[in-house]
């Protein structure tokens, strides 16, 4: 869509609302129009955020009065007072650092219209967008334009403080899901959510206004809703139903505009949500990916290269990757190689820090400007230790659909790095006991894992809350203490479901069922989770493979999900407070026969692997459980 169409429409629906917030001028006075853009995509008839990103600052100068000659002949210049972004000068991106800048003003109205408005141009007359560190590098800056010839329309305006795209999706941002009749769209549903948990409207502490708008394939507006203002702590939420359907594939975006009040300033945002289709259709040849699990080292940087379809490009100049966990790895195009009219886009591959994730390549079906937008099927990526290892890495969840009281969620845990200091492993250990454990469980029984980092629940502690829960003709061989967990519920005293990827040698066992989880609920004191293969109910766990089934049977060599259940302020939960937190020690207990006599100790072997009497974290990694998890899917 041509930028000053976009500018054009946008300034016609938020007109008043600029207005407003300028109240102490003259009606006749010119000021500043401006708005935040970021783009997320819909996959599935739903809002997600993995590719979102920032697009441009978009300013203009305005005025609220009759269009005249005078006004269309007059020369402007718009002057920006320092700050940081990047901008298209007509010929190439040109980057600006704290500088003063100055840019030429042209008219974007007609002779007559009830309104005269201005944008910043290029060398080439083209608007300008202010984008890069544009996302929150303009804040607060002065911006002051000028007329010559017209100086009635002279004036000077601070830039909005808006809070960049990764400020908005820690905190909250539109959220919408198509509303369909067979195949064709009837409406969109629309919310201000908290990313981590978009089936709720979230309360705004300030005033705010929404605005819908569709657009279709041949960017013709479909539909323009009306504008909804919600007091300040209102849930902001709402209803956008067609005047006609619309084909879901002749859909181009659905645009939400939200104003916040803010003091006596107002932000304007404008994020637009784009079709997304996942799916390996335009990629012909994997390549170096056709590895799996595709493994790199920490520190190690990997070129690789894909084949895509004709008619098939992979998305450069905007976001081209998708990674699921970006503190472990960062994944980004360079290029394409056209080799007999086919693409080879290249992407450049860190491993940033040993861990799983996954990688998706964005890619789009050419068909002009409304291009279907496509994400490859994610690819397992390990980073590992220079001995070939995955330790400890928190994944992000799907949510699921699933019983009102069940959430899964990501949990936070403190690690340090391998080569830390006695001393900021001492602090490490001591701010978990305060701050995730509430001191329930004294420092002294915990440890930093040498080799991971991850703080858990020592040796020591393990075998004494295990010894008072074993049968009494049992002893523990060996414990694999679990990383302490924090874990936010959404809903107090909801039942939470957090996993554990790790591989089978790990469990202990050769049975699902004869796991032996322990739950540390105190100094010396711990119970075994119950092992269930249908109810997510408070102190059960279950054993998943990587598609979320259920498992019975457990390879050595293979990698499961040990998923835990347990309910915000019940026994299990450490702190044993329904405050919407749950702490988890936990462990992995490989249990022995008691010896009657030493002629019989060689035939009373543990169960599960063999190691040393604390298997370390090479194989283990947090994970979060998707729909699939959480329904409990039996294998066939």
């Amino acid at each position: 869509m041509p930028r000053r169409f976009l500018k054009k429409t946008l300034r016609w629906t938020l007109l008043w609302a600029a207005v407003l917030a300028f109240a102490s001028m003259a009606w006749a006075e010119p000021y500043l129009f401006n708005y935040h853009g970021s783009n997320a995509d819909i996959l599935d008839g739903k809002a997600v955020y993995d590719a979102a990103e920032f697009t441009h600052v978009w300013m203009s100068v305005d005025d609220d009065t009759v269009a005249t000659d005078e006004h269309w002949n007059a020369k402007g210049k718009l002057t920006v007072l320092g700050g940081n972004y990047s901008f298209w000068n007509g010929t190439k991106d040109e980057d600006v650092a704290g500088t003063i800048r100055t840019f030429d003003l042209l008219p974007d109205f007609k002779v007559g219209d009830d309104f005269v408005s201005y944008f910043p141009a290029d060398e080439e007359g083209e608007d300008i967008d202010f984008r890069g560190a544009a996302d929150d590098g303009l804040n607060g800056k002065e911006v002051r334009w000028e007329f010559p010839s017209l100086p009635a329309l002279n004036g000077k305006a601070k830039i909005p403080t808006f809070r960049s795209t990764a400020r908005q999706l820690g905190s909250y941002v539109p959220y919408v899901e198509l509303v369909k009749s067979g195949s064709d769209i009837t409406g969109v549903r629309w919310r201000i959510v908290d990313p981590k948990n978009p089936a709720k409207a979230l309360p705004l502490s300030v005033r705010s206004k929404v605005r819908i708008r569709v657009n279709d394939r041949s960017n013709n507006r479909h539909h323009i809703g009306d504008w909804k203002e919600f007091k300040a702590n209102e849930a902001p939420k709402g209803m956008a139903t067609f005047a006609a359907p619309l084909a879901e594939d002749k859909l181009r975006y659905v645009q939400v505009r939200l104003i916040v009040y803010e003091g006596d300033s107002q932000c304007q945002y404008r994020w637009s949500f784009s079709p997304r289709t996942q799916s390996d259709a335009g990629v012909a040849d994997w390549g170096d990916l056709k590895e799996k699990p595709f493994k790199l080292k920490a520190g190690e940087t990997r070129t690789i290269k894909l084949r895509m379809k004709e008619n098939f490009t992979a998305c450069f100049g905007w976001k081209s990757t998708i990674v699921h966990d970006e503190t472990v790895l960062s994944a980004k195009g360079t290029g394409v190689e056209v080799i007999s009219g086919v693409e080879w886009p290249h992407f450049e591959l860190k491993g940033l820090k040993p861990g799983k994730t996954k990688l998706s390549v964005i890619y789009v079906d050419y068909i002009g400007e409304a291009s279907p937008r496509y994400s490859s099927v994610p690819v397992d990526v390990w980073v590992t230790d220079e001995k070939g290892n995955v330790p400890v890495v928190p994944v992000s969840p799907n949510l699921p659909q699933t019983s009102s009281d069940v959430e899964a969620q990501l949990p936070e845990f403190t690690a340090v790095s391998a080569d830390a200091t006695p001393e900021q492993k001492k602090e490490a250990v001591e701010n978990t006991a305060k701050e995730v454990l509430k001191d329930k469980l004294p420092a002294s029984d915990l440890t930093a894992d040498p080799e991971t980092g991850a703080v858990t629940a020592s040796e020591s502690a393990v075998k004494e809350a295990g010894e008072n829960v074993v049968q009494d003709d049992q002893e523990i061989a060996e414990v694999k203490p679990l990383p302490i967990l924090k874990v936010s519920v959404h809903t107090k005293g909801n039942v939470v479901a957090v996993g554990f990827s790790l591989k089978g040698s790990d469990l202990f066992a050769k049975k699902a069922s004869d796991v032996q989880l322990l739950k540390i609920t105190g100094p010396g004191k711990g119970e075994l989770l119950a092992y269930t293969s249908g109810s997510n109910a408070d102190g059960h766990f279950t054993v998943l493979d990587d598609e979320g089934m259920i498992v019975s049977d457990i390879a050595s060599e293979k990698f499961y999900v040990l998923t835990l259940f347990i309910r915000d302020g019940g026994k299990f939960d450490l702190d044993g407070e329904k405050n919407g937190s749950v702490a988890d020690p936990a462990a992995i207990l490989s249990l022995k026969a008691k010896d009657k006599d030493e002629g019989k100790s060689e035939d009373s072997k543990k169960t599960g692997s063999n190691g040393g009497c604390n298997a370390g974290f090479a194989g283990v990694g947090i994970a979060l459980l998707s729909g699939a998890a959480l329904l409990l899917r039996k294998k066939s």
